[in-house]
This record gives structure tokens, sequence and C-alpha cells, in this order.
């Protein structure tokens, strides 16, 4: 009966600790909303009015976890209407920098804004 109890009660501790960590997510990510909803401003409305233009696409890139997150927006948007791809960026410095046009919108994903590839990328995207 004294390790039931002891099993019950390391349970309950294990429980709060486990609500307590899911409170502070929550707090962190919805701080996080709220100071992105105060920055938008006519940068945001001009890239909504981009993507409402047909010949406009958004192509996401990156690499690693952020090139992976970067395929599944690409397929969100995709099924919502957007036109809408995902670009390794790895590969477009060795070649698919031929799919992208000056009406495109792109996002370049890093965890570390320190990426590689992408700070390669970058001064290319710029001129196109």
């Amino acid at each position: 009966m004294a390790k039931d109890k002891s099993i019950l009660k390391r349970r309950e501790i294990q429980d709060r600790a486990i609500l307590k960590a899911a409170k502070r997510v929550l707090k962190i990510e919805s701080d996080a909303v709220a100071s992105l909803a105060k920055r938008l401003g006519p940068n945001f409305l001009n890239s909504v009015h981009a993507l409402g233009d047909e010949k406009s696409r958004l192509i996401i890139t990156g690499m690693g976890k952020s090139g992976l997150i970067g395929q599944k927006i690409a397929a969100t948007m995709s099924s919502v209407g957007l036109s809408a791809v995902y670009m390794h960026a790895a590969e477009a410095i060795h070649g698919d920098l031929g799919l992208i046009s000056k009406k495109d919108i792109i996002i370049a994903l890093s965890n570390s804004g320190e990426t590689e590839e992408i700070i390669k990328l970058l001064p290319t995207l710029k001129r196109l």
C-alpha cells in the first residue's frame, strides 16, 4: 500500500511538472504571437496582395529541420490553393534558381540565422 501511495505521489509531481511546462510554453508562444501582431504593417499587406497575384508563387527554402518545416509550409499553402513550392537551399545554389521569377515571394528559414547555404543564397536572391 505504501508503494502505491509513493507511485501516486510521484505521478502527481510529474503531472504538475508537465502542466507547468505546458503553460510556460503556451505563454512563450502567445507572447511571440502578440509581438508579431504589433509588427504587422505595409510589408505584410504587400505580401498578402502579392500572394493573391496569379503570377506570384511562394517559394520556401531552408536546410535541415528548417527545410523540413519549409516543406510542410509549402504543402499546407498548396493545399489551400496558393502556388507554393519548397526549394532546397543547397540545390538552389547549384542550379535551381531558374525556378524563381521576380514576382515570386521567397521565405528563407533558418533556426540559427547563420545557415551557410542560406547566407550564400541571399545575395543572389536579392539581385533577382
